[in-house]
């Protein structure tokens, strides 16, 4: 099993993390995801971007695989910015 970050916010109402199918969350009560980021093909490069809902593009990779990667490190760093 991976590690991964959780941010839980003061109140305990919110708890913050990158979701896989590793944990049966939903079995923990009612829940809203949303994406933070999002890996797609781009035909002009002909290689796997991570876009931001912001419209920022990080990076382009010859793998999906490789771009996903990247995407977790990113958004971890992120996650534990805020810690």
């Amino acid at each position: 099993m991976v590690e991964r970050l959780i941010r839980i916010s003061p109140d305990g109402k919110e708890i913050i993390f990158l979701y896989d199918d590793q944990v049966p969350w939903a079995d923990l009560g009612k829940m809203q995801c949303s994406r933070a980021s999002d890996v797609v093909f781009d035909e002009e490069k002909q290689a796997w971007k991570i876009v931001f809902p912001n419209g920022k593009v990080v990076g382009y990779f010859t793998k999906r695989e490789s771009a996903i990667h990247h995407e977790i490190f990113l958004l971890e760093g992120a996650l534990a910015e805020d810690l």
